[in-house]
């Protein structure tokens, strides 16, 4: 049997396996990778712990005098396959000022609100076009909200498993190289501590190379923590003796921030 040069182009396109033996019967996506420093001054816009049954509230500016806000850095790495994106942060807050009890509790001492550690993440894209992309995360927070005042109480909140979405703007074309990049991300605690985090940027991407390309971005970041835990309290309580109560912490952040982004 004798095929035609048009039959033999065809049998190419549809099977080309039986064109060429050595081609791969299936072929996966290629690996991208993205990683991010971020300088961030994160104002402490509010912050209290609070314990109802006592009653009793502390405010973190006013009674701790702590920070107004803080310089902070950033980092970030993702590497992607297809739809599927799998993320790693550095995050640190960390606001610290000077506890103020009275005189009968002896001593002064620090009083602190820390956020700080590993966060993983992954995305899924749901529409995907070039590098840009629209889709849904999920995060798991590796460290815990705590607040401490020294020799008084320390007070912990859970890790927490948030869900989210995701928006990407990075096209593929661009004027003499040049090209705007845009994100948004946004996410909500489903399990554990309370938390609620956004995040929107935008900047400029330079020229494609074959070692990947670099943005600069700037952009606007808040986080809100919310937990609860148990403390014991005495004197100088109206209470005689220690007892355990439930206490309230309510925490918001929010502040600008410069970013390097690396694109591979």
């Amino acid at each position: 049997m004798v095929f035609s040069s048009g039959a033999s182009l065809c049998v190419a396109q549809d099977f080309p396996g039986l064109a060429n033996p050595f081609s791969p019967i299936f072929s996966f996506p290629p690996l991208q990778a993205e990683a991010r420093g971020t300088l961030i001054w994160m104002n402490l816009l509010k912050g209290s712990e609070s314990a109802p049954s006592v009653p009793a509230t502390f405010d973190f500016k006013k009674f701790w005098g702590m920070d107004q806000g803080a310089a902070f850095l950033d980092a970030m790495v993702r590497l992607q396959v297809g739809p599927f994106s799998a993320r790693l942060h550095s995050n640190m807050r960390y606001f610290k000022g000077t506890d103020s009890f009275p005189a009968s509790l002896a001593g002064v001492g620090v009083a602190a609100f820390d956020y700080t550690g590993l966060r993983i993440g992954g995305d899924f894209d749901v529409l995907r076009w070039g590098r840009s992309r629209v889709g849904i995360d999920m995060d798991y927070d590796l460290y815990h909200p705590v607040v401490t005042a020294t020799g008084i109480s320390e007070l912990t909140g859970p890790s927490a498993m948030t869900l989210g979405f995701h928006a990407v703007y990075n096209p593929s074309y661009n004027f003499y190289g040049f090209s705007a990049v845009g994100e948004g991300r946004a996410r909500w605690s489903i399990v554990g501590s309370q938390i609620s985090d956004w995040e929107i940027s935008a900047g400029l991407k330079g020229p494609e190379t074959v070692l990947g390309s670099v943005a600069i971005m700037t952009g606007y970041r808040r986080t809100n923590v919310a937990f609860s835990d148990w403390v014991t309290v005495g004197p100088p309580w109206p209470q005689q003796t220690a007892v355990p109560v439930r206490a309230n912490i309510d925490v918001s952040m929010g502040g600008w921030f410069g970013q390097l982004a690396y694109y591979y």
